[in-house]
């Protein structure tokens, strides 16, 4: 039987530890400096991934790539992103971290809000610190970590 899925997708998940562990860098070695837009660019982003790593499929491709993954969905909408995820691993989530729905929304579009923050667009979050969306992405990294690997 030819496999089609990994689910959370390796390649993906790893890609969200990256960016996650960028956020962290510059939260914990970047004291006193103002970043606080790269630091949500990268723990929304590594958020978006790690939700896409439970929602993704292999795609075979060429010889240069025979295999890449891609996602179900598309957009970076944070909350949008989480309600297309299967039914069982949106009530797991939120099960272990009520917060989670709440937060997503308060955070749905951060990763374009603060990419293009010269276009002035509201931040409904601007009175929270930056520490919030980094420890919401580390929920993000703790759950995905805790599922075991099946594939399809």
């Amino acid at each position: 039987m030819q496999r089609t899925a990994e689910v959370p997708d390796a390649h993906v998940r790893h890609l969200a530890d990256q960016f996650l562990d960028a956020a962290e860098l510059l939260l914990k070695h970047v004291p006193g400096v103002n970043a606080p837009s790269p630091i949500r660019v990268n723990a929304a982003f590594a958020i978006e991934l790690y939700i896409k790593s439970l929602n993704s499929r292999w795609r075979v491709g060429d010889s240069y790539s025979p295999v890449t993954t891609e996602s179900n969905v598309r957009g970076h909408k944070l909350d949008k992103l989480f309600e297309e995820l299967p039914e069982n691993f949106r009530d797991d989530m939120a099960s272990k971290f009520p917060e989670v729905p709440q937060l997503l929304k308060l955070y749905s579009a951060t990763f374009e809000i603060e990419r293009y923050g010269f276009e002035g667009r509201e931040r409904p979050y601007a009175s929270r610190t930056v520490n919030e969306i980094v420890e919401l992405a580390r929920m993000f990294r703790a759950y995905v970590d805790s599922l075991p690997t099946l594939r399809y």
